[in-house]
């Protein structure tokens, strides 16, 4: 055009990446088990961890919203239930809460005796962080088996619309 030559460019391959429904109940068996003890109890912070992930799979939050997400932003009862979210921009958007989720966000929430508003509190008494969410996922990763980076937030963000 202009007499200029420019290089060739690559090409970015931009695929969403997603797991499949059998790969998703992998996670969830995995998590539960690496959350109990032997003698079925649960691990010190198992039931917050298998919330997490339910949250993750059932909702298709980004994490950076999972992790601001307070007690009140819940309506979570044993037929119905949705999530409040404030997303990117500060955008409030409301999420429904399937059963499965709700009821391991009310198992978490049963065995919880403190008063800090946040809904996912370590075992220190502090909001989770995003570090702390994909840890979990890293070790949820390598139980499964899966190659190193397949399970991570966002993937699940992305399985939660297919």
């Amino acid at each position: 055009m202009n007499g200029i030559e420019y290089p060739e460019e690559k090409i970015v391959s931009m695929e969403r990446k997603s797991i499949d429904n059998i790969d998703i109940a992998k996670i969830k068996r995995e998590i539960e088990k690496m959350n109990r003890k032997l003698n079925g109890d649960w691990k010190k912070g198992g039931k917050m961890r298998v919330a997490v992930i339910y949250s993750l799979i059932y909702s298709g939050l980004r994490v950076s919203e999972l992790v601001n997400l307070n007690r009140d932003d819940l309506d979570v009862r044993e037929r119905t239930g949705t999530i409040q979210v404030r997303g990117k921009g500060n955008k409030e958007r409301t999420v429904p809460a399937p059963k499965e989720l709700r009821r391991k966000l009310m198992e978490y929430l049963s065995e919880r005796t403190d008063d800090n508003p946040a809904l996912f509190v370590s075992n220190r008494g502090q909001r989770i962080s995003v570090r702390n969410v994909q840890d979990i996922l890293s070790r949820l990763n390598d139980r499964c088996g899966f190659k190193k980076g397949t399970v991570h937030p966002h993937v699940l963000r992305h399985s939660f619309l297919y």
